[in-house]
């Protein structure tokens, strides 16, 4: 199969690795330090046997296409 013509790739978290790939991969990008910054914020909060937020414990972060080769 020929990429991008008969199929598309399609990664995710955009890694240093998706540029440097032959052909070059399209991802989905995320803000990493975001995530894990309120992933650990949660677990300290759980730890504590903090209450859940009005809002839960579920977050929520924008996303980005970042289109190369490969879709």
């Amino acid at each position: 199969a020929r990429i991008p013509d008969d199929i598309a790739v399609i990664g995710f978290d955009d890694r240093r690795a998706a540029s440097l790939s032959w052909p070059l991969l399209s991802t989905v990008a995320q803000p990493n330090l975001e995530v894990g910054e309120a992933a650990g914020d949660i677990l300290l909060q759980k730890i504590a046997g903090d209450d859940p937020p009005p809002e839960g414990w579920t977050r929520t972060f924008p996303t980005r296409l970042v289109l190369r080769e490969s879709a």
